[in-house]
């Protein structure tokens, strides 16, 4: 395989109503259009006749597989990557890049990717993120969150940063994230068979991050360039006309489905103690001064505030046990 000639494939994980369809297709076809050689879609309990649909347009070109229910981003994803790296069609030196079912990927993005990958010589030892242009609120023209950002941290929160050097400034053009998510994760299929994918049940939210931190245990370096692009075909629960909201407002608001807020707290709580507290009293300090400081903001004139406060410290405990997978009461 010359320079000019990558070949890559996508896997994309899909859920929910018929909705959903109009930004999955378009997803595939960018994809396609971008010169993917095949994709490899993941049915999540779509609750419509998905592969009739596909079958429609695109035969012959995308590797289904379908659960009858929704089986959480982890499950999804992995049965995605697993799809591709059992499949003998694609080899060790072709790529896989990870989609959501609503970004589409640049038009130019494979001759963007081999005038990249010629200025650099350890090419293999990469891992990309894609950028996600509406999405990443954490760009900076000249350096990165490194790892003391995330030290002993709930949920993204922590009290203590401003006596740690939370960011490194960068040598080069290229973005250097410490977490990055499923969407816009590019390597060559020999990576993926030797980074170690998650296995804690998280069902939803922070698996990413673990697959992040595995990607480094393996000795890969995680690089972004921002002339490698994935245009947002929705917003986040959190956001509103492309402005971020709080989580906390809109959890104690009942502005949003409450299971997003509580997964993404338990999960974080999981991770953090698990591969990211340095220091128990940080941690346990921080874990004090999110739950006040968030009711104290947010929750303490709401209506069922210590319903929803209770819910909170539930999920906090659940994280702290190693309790995860699915809970069927926290609606997504």
């Amino acid at each position: 395989m010359t320079e000019n000639k990558i070949s890559f494939a996508v896997v994309v994980v899909t859920y929910g109503s018929f909705g959903r369809w109009a930004g999955l297709k378009k997803t595939i076809s960018s994809a396609f259009d971008a010169g993917a050689v095949k994709v490899y879609l993941i049915d999540n309990g779509c609750d419509y006749d998905l592969k009739a649909e596909i079958s429609q347009l695109f035969e012959g070109r995308v590797e289904y597989q379908r659960y009858a229910k929704n089986q959480g981003s982890l499950k999804g994803f992995k049965s995605g990557i697993m799809l591709a790296l059992n499949d003998e069609f694609l080899q060790p030196d072709n790529y896989i890049l990870i989609l959501d079912d609503d970004v589409m990927l640049d038009n130019h993005f494979l001759p963007s990717f081999c005038k990249i990958k010629k200025s650099l010589i350890d090419v293999d030892k990469y891992v990309w993120s894609l950028y996600r242009v509406g999405r990443d609120k954490t760009v900076d023209a000249r350096y990165d969150r490194n790892k003391n950002y995330y030290l002993n941290n709930v949920a993204g929160f922590s009290a203590f940063r401003r006596f740690s050097r939370v960011y490194t400034n960068r040598p080069d053009e290229f973005g250097r994230p410490f977490f990055i998510p499923w969407a816009g994760t590019f390597a060559k299929k020999s990576a993926f068979t030797t980074i170690k994918l998650p296995v804690s049940p998280y069902f939803v939210y922070e698996d990413d991050a673990e697959f992040s931190m595995n990607i480094r245990n393996a000795n890969y370096k995680i690089l972004r360039s921002y002339d490698l692009k994935l245009n947002e075909g929705s917003q986040s629960w959190f956001e509103k006309k492309g402005k971020q909201q709080s989580g906390y407002k809109l959890f104690y608001e009942n502005k949003a489905d409450l299971g997003r807020f509580l997964y993404k707290v338990r999960n974080s709580v999981y991770l953090s103690k698990k591969y990211l507290v340095t220091n128990n009293f940080l941690f346990y300090s921080n874990i004090v001064a999110f739950v006040i400081l968030g009711y104290i903001r947010y929750g303490m004139f709401k209506r069922n505030n210590w319903s929803s406060l209770k819910l909170l410290c539930s999920a906090i405990r659940d994280g702290l046990k190693g309790h995860l997978g699915e809970n069927r009461t926290w609606k997504l």
